[in-house]
């Protein structure tokens, strides 16, 4: 990891473990924040590599620097919108964004990995720190994963409109610290999950206030509809993903209300 003390420019973005900063002229800086470890740094600095290096055209990755006793990734910027965002300017394309994002992780999907954390091996781990769910429930679930077929196509992990890049020539996924190889469907029902509970981020939520539980609804079917169009799977397929999807992101801090939800959904199957 690089040193470099030099000062940072200005900061163009905040998330829960990173502030995001100008850094230089087309280059930006992830910068985290001190409760998060090394290898956690190093984990989405390789990852994002790998996902680079399979030819999807995702934001390149630079280097690790160590600026200012705060440890942080360098990337190429993109100049352009988040999905969110853009959406919150034009609300009419909300039919026609929910079907560019499921092409946009079907196309994603046609690429395999070997480098890449095991999906399961990550789904597991995630379970096994879950509350919510008592021990007997976390075996029963675990085991009912393994018996899930699997994959080793390159997945997001946590694709959802704030990670889909809308710039004037193309789209970019940003965000691939959460990657891994595995089955496809586990992708795609973790992403409907976010968009069916999940709460809008609180820099957007002003305004995107149409994307109430109507106009969430009309854009995860949609989206759902053209993935499954594209793939061939039935929505049946999707269903047997949920229970351990939903438990796994029972251990990822999310707001109370979004994580009862889940749980009352995995009460439903086991």
């Amino acid at each position: 990891m690089n040193k470099n003390d030099r000062n940072i420019e200005k900061m163009i973005g905040q998330g829960r473990t990173a502030d995001i900063y100008e850094y230089g002229e087309n280059q930006v800086l992830k910068l985290f924040k001190n409760n998060i470890g090394e290898q956690s740094i190093i984990d989405e600095y390789n990852q994002s590599k790998i996902v680079q290096e399979s030819g999807l055209d995702v934001p390149s990755v630079s280097e690790m620097v160590d600026i200012n006793d705060r440890k942080g990734i360098v990337y190429e910027k993109i100049d352009g919108k988040t999905m969110f965002q853009t959406l919150s300017s034009q609300p009419m394309k909300m039919k026609s964004m929910a079907r560019q994002m499921a092409q946009l992780q079907y196309s994603i999907h046609q690429t395999s990995s070997h480098e890449l954390p095991d999906q399961k091996e990550i789904l597991e781990r995630f379970i096994q720190g879950a509350d919510l769910i008592d021990d007997r429930q976390k075996e029963k679930i675990i085991h009912y994963l393994h018996q899930l077929p699997n994959g080793n196509v390159i997945c997001h992990g946590d694709y959802h409109p704030d990670n889909v890049m809308i710039t004037p020539t193309n789209v970019k996924i940003i965000d691939w610290n959460n990657a891994s190889r595995g089955h496809h469907l586990a992708d795609v029902t973790r992403t409907f999950l976010l968009l069916k509970y999940g709460t809008i981020p609180a820099h957007l939520s002003l305004q995107l206030k149409f994307f109430d539980e109507v106009g969430k609804k009309q854009f995860y079917r949609q989206y759902l509809k053209t993935y499954l169009s594209l793939s061939g799977d039935s929505i049946n397929d999707i269903h047997k993903w949920e229970v351990p999807i939903a438990a796994a992101r029972l251990a990822e801090g999310i707001p109370d209300e979004e994580k009862q939800m889940l749980y009352d959904q995995i009460l439903k199957t086991i």
